[in-house]
């Protein structure tokens, strides 16, 4: 059951992923941040089919048949037709052994992060507190880190910016660079979807369209927030060229950093010849991309495919032996009278012939006599 229920999930997951996958093909155009909240709504809204599905009566669509034979006798099915394929049952400890592992993962990339944040020191210098109470008024943290490459942030409710040491020395253009780049993840939530993101990739792990639109969603929230750095006075060659020195010895970390060499060139081609459409305008905030999420994963949770069970009965004769199976009989002496019966069912019994006829004495008195 539990297996039949994780095929269908995964079969309509990987549906839903396929078409939201063309649609964000055809808005390649669209604002960035519209296409990363459409891949974020996709992979929440699959994770969250699969988290509230126990809790909602499963409302079954039958798509193959499958027919199901019956002991002509005790109008039950036959032994083995229920049991788990060992295929299945094969394909199943792998997927949990992905799932494992990807979580392993995950877990120590956060405990990592914890580690460099717990052991990080504070920002004392005056210039970086100044640029970034003159660009927001939340509260952010500045933390300095020794093992950090590049700028990076992390959390939502009480968000951190971390920053290297030679960070500390950036002239005062490339601070509001980098501060402006961090606040838009930060007002964004990008941290928070993106671990939703791995999260769903984590369970649905051997859909490969998962992985894309996990990628194109950390791809266009990075282009977002350069847009964001272009759009407060910055110039794309400068930009791009301060931002390919960021990306050198850049390391994958649970934290969304400034410049991940997974996404460079995607990024440096959009700065280089920004989209139309890349615009202060409002758009639709963070909980109803969250709302939609909930609103597309209701009918996946609620909608299972099954198979359309069939039910045979068959008839006495020889297509009920086949189909049947041998009854042994287990009566005291049933093993001594097949013993003996044995050799008669070997040896042919031959009619007897008929006897030769007799000529009998005739009747007396004879049937003619005179009276």
């Amino acid at each position: 059951m539990l297996s039949g229920q994780l095929i269908s999930s995964l079969f309509e997951t990987t549906l839903l992923l396929l078409l939201g996958r063309e649609l964000l093909e055809l808005w390649r155009y669209r604002p960035s941040r519209i296409l990363q909240r459409l891949s974020f709504a996709l992979l929440t809204a699959a994770l969250l089919s699969l988290l509230i599905s126990p809790w909602l009566d499963p409302l079954f669509l039958p798509v193959l048949p499958q027919t199901i034979i019956l002991d002509p006798i005790t109008l039950s099915p036959r032994s083995g037709q229920q049991a788990v394929s060992p295929l299945i049952s094969l394909l199943m400890k792998g997927y949990l052994v992905g799932v494992c592992i990807l979580l392993s993962y995950w877990l120590i990339s956060l405990f990592k992060l914890l580690y460099s944040h717990y052991h990080a020191t504070s920002v004392t210098s005056a210039r970086w507190h100044s640029h970034l109470h003159e660009l927001t008024q939340r509260r952010i943290r500045l933390r300095c880190h020794s093992h950090i490459t590049g700028p990076m942030t992390w959390g939502s409710v009480w968000p951190v910016i971390a920053l290297p040491q030679k960070a500390l020395n950036w002239s005062d253009a490339h601070i509001r660079w980098a501060l402006q780049h961090e606040i838009s993840h930060i007002e964004n939530h990008d941290w928070l979807t993106q671990q939703l993101g791995r999260l769903s990739c984590l369970f649905f792990w051997p859909i490969p369209v998962v992985w894309q639109l996990y990628r194109s969603m950390c791809q266009e929230a990075e282009v977002a927030a350069d847009q964001r750095a272009l759009q407060a006075g910055a110039a794309p060659a400068e930009y791009a060229a301060w931002l390919l020195c960021q990306a050198r010895g850049a390391r994958s970390t649970a934290g969304v950093a400034l410049a991940p060499t997974s996404s460079l060139e995607y990024r440096l081609r959009n700065i280089l010849n920004p989209r139309q459409g890349e615009s202060d305008k409002p758009k639709p905030t963070f909980l109803m991309w969250v709302l939609l999420a909930l609103v597309i994963s209701l009918p996946l949770a609620t909608i299972q495919f099954t198979t359309l069970q069939i039910t045979h009965t068959p008839q006495f004769g020889d297509a009920a032996w086949r189909h049947s199976r041998t009854v042994e009989i287990a009566e005291p002496g049933a093993a001594l009278l097949k013993k003996l019966a044995a050799p008669l069912e070997e040896k042919t019994i031959e009619r007897p012939t008929a006897p030769p006829k007799v000529d009998r004495a005739p009747r007396y008195p004879p049937a003619t006599a005179p009276p």
